[in-house]
C-alpha cells in the first residue's frame, strides 16, 4: 500500500512541477538553462512519464 501511495505522490509532484515550469517567463527559463521548446516538450508528457 505504501508503494502505491508513493507512486501517486510522485505522479502528483511531477504534474505540479510541469505546471509550474510552464508558468515561468523567458528570463527565468534562461536562468535555469531551459528553452521554451524544452518546457513545451516536458509539459506535453503525461504525468506517469519521467
Amino acid at each position: 500500500m505504501a508503494g502505491l501511495f508513493s507512486l501517486f505522490y510522485l505522479w502528483q509532484t511531477r504534474a505540479s512541477e510541469r505546471v509550474h515550469l510552464s508558468s515561468l517567463d523567458a528570463r527565468a527559463l534562461r536562468d535555469i538553462g531551459l528553452s521554451a521548446a524544452d518546457v513545451e516538450r516536458e509539459a506535453r508528457k503525461p504525468f506517469w512519464q519521467a
